[in-house]
C-alpha cells in the first residue's frame, strides 16, 4: 500500500470497520460496484485530431496505466461489443463509423466525444443538445474593407483560454473534486446549451467564465453560462460530450480527473439523468 501511495500521490484512511453509523456498510450487499472491469478504445486515423488523441493516449497509458486500444476508423469492425468506452477526439468521422457507434451504444456501450466529435454525434443522434448561436447584430452586416477580413475572423478564434466553470459536485462525473469552480482549457468555438434535463449539465460555464486569454465580445456572450458538459441517451447506452479538453498537452492535470470519472464512474449515472431526444 505505502508503494502505490508514493507512485500515485493517493491518500490513504484506515479504518478500523467496515461498518458505518449511518448509510451504506462499506463491501455491503447494497454497495455500489462502482468500477467493472473498463475496456477502453480511442478512435484514430485519418481525419482524427492526432494531438488530441495522443493527449488522450498518454494519458490513460503513460499516466493511469489503464489499457487503451487504438483503433482505426478507417477499418473499424462491426462488432465493438468488448468494449465498454469508446472515445472520440476532436476530427471528422464517417457516416460507417456512425453506423457502427449505434451498434455498440445499443448494446448498452458508453461514448465519449470532445471537440467537434461532440457535433458528429449530435448530427448521429448519439447525443442530444442544442448549439447556442450568437445574436443577429445588423452592424455586422454593413460593408467593410476587404482589407480587414482576415482580422475580422481571426478575432473571432479561441486559441487557447482558461474559461470557469460551475461544477455539481454531487454529479458522479464530478467524484473527488472539493471545488465547485474549475477552471477548463479552452480551445474551440462550439458552445452547448444547457440541457432541459436539470440532471444532464454537470459542469456549466459561469456567466463571466474568461479567467486568461483572449475572447471576443460575441464568444463572449456565447460562452456566459454554455454548458462545460451534457451527458446524453444514446440508442440504449449513453454519451458523454464534453468540447474542452482535458487532457490538454500532458500539463492541463486539473481536468484530468474529469475524463477518469467518464470511464470509471459512467456507469453510476442513472438514465432519468439522461439528455433525451426533443419529441416530436
Amino acid at each position: 500500500i505505502q508503494n502505490a501511495v508514493k507512485k500515485t500521490g493517493v491518500t490513504v484512511y484506515p479504518l478500523k470497520t467496515g461498518l458505518a453509523t449511518e448509510g451504506v456498510d462499506l463491501g455491503g450487499p447494497s454497495a455500489s460496484d462502482s468500477a467493472p472491469a473498463r475496456i477502453v478504445a480511442l478512435l484514430v486515423g485519418e481525419g482524427v485530431n492526432n494531438n488530441d488523441a495522443g493527449e488522450i493516449w498518454h494519458l490513460l497509458d503513460q499516466r493511469y496505466d489503464v489499457p487503451c486500444v487504438l483503433l482505426d476508423q478507417a477499418n473499424l469492425r462491426n462488432n465493438l461489443s468488448s468494449y465498454t468506452h469508446i472515445v472520440l477526439v476532436d476530427g471528422n468521422y464517417s457516416s460507417s463509423v456512425a453506423s457502427k457507434l449505434k451498434d455498440f451504444a445499443g448494446g448498452g456501450g458508453t461514448l465519449i466525444a470532445f471537440g467537434r466529435a461532440t457535433k458528429f454525434l449530435k448530427i448521429n443522434e448519439l447525443a442530444h443538445f442544442e448549439l447556442k448561436q450568437p445574436k443577429e447584430n445588423k452592424a455586422e452586416s454593413k460593408r467593410r474593407p476587404y482589407s480587414n477580413l482576415e482580422n475580422d475572423e481571426g478575432a473571432q478564434v479561441i486559441g487557447g483560454a482558461i474559461f470557469e466553470a460551475e461544477a455539481d459536485l454531487t454529479h458522479p462525473l464530478l467524484f473527488g473534486f472539493r471545488e465547485s469552480k474549475i477552471p477548463v482549457f479552452r480551445g474551440d468555438t462550439i458552445f452547448m446549451q444547457p440541457t432541459r434535463n436539470a440532471y444532464a449539465t454537470p459542469l456549466t460555464y459561469t456567466a463571466n467564465p474568461l479567467l486568461s486569454g483572449y475572447l471576443s465580445q460575441k464568444n463572449k456572450e456565447l460562452a456566459k453560462n454554455a454548458a462545460s458538459i451534457v451527458v446524453s441517451s444514446a440508442n440504449g447506452g449513453r454519451s458523454i460530450c464534453m468540447i474542452d479538453n482535458p487532457a490538454f498537452r500532458a500539463f492541463w492535470f486539473g481536468t484530468n480527473k474529469l475524463f477518469a470519472n467518464m470511464i470509471f464512474f459512467s456507469n453510476l449515472i442513472q438514465s432519468n439523468a439522461l439528455e433525451q431526444p426533443k419529441k416530436e
